[in-house]
């Protein structure tokens, strides 16, 4: 599933879309830089799962990016939000936040659209 970045046609931003189907991995246009680092970690999961001739496990991909499974889920609850509008808020306003929480909140985003 190798996927590539293309500018949305009213120029408001980029999409990350599979090369194949055409399937677009988020519902709004997004930053350039937002873009990139999406398509990252989306070729790297398909790089991944062929190396292992099987699909990878979430918690092993959440483990060798560094990442606590259940931190971000944690967080959410502590503002008494669910994870969707945790991240939310979090992307909309990341200078509020932790570098690392910047960072949860941006991989909870992929992960989510992994799943459509």
């Amino acid at each position: 599933m190798p996927v590539k970045i293309v500018r949305a046609h009213d120029g408001s931003g980029y999409y990350v879309e599979d090369v194949h189907s055409r399937k677009r991995h988020s519902d709004s246009p997004m930053t350039y830089e937002n873009a990139v680092r999406q398509a990252r970690i989306l070729n790297r999961v398909d790089a991944l799962s062929h190396a292992h001739h099987h699909s990878v496990e979430p918690h092993h991909f959440i483990a060798e990016m560094h990442m606590k499974k259940g931190a971000f889920t944690a967080q959410a609850k502590r503002h008494h939000e669910t994870v969707p509008e945790f991240e939310r808020e979090v992307l909309e306003s990341p200078e509020k936040f932790a570098r690392k929480t910047v960072k949860r909140a941006r991989l909870a985003e992929t992960l989510s659209h992994l799943g459509k």
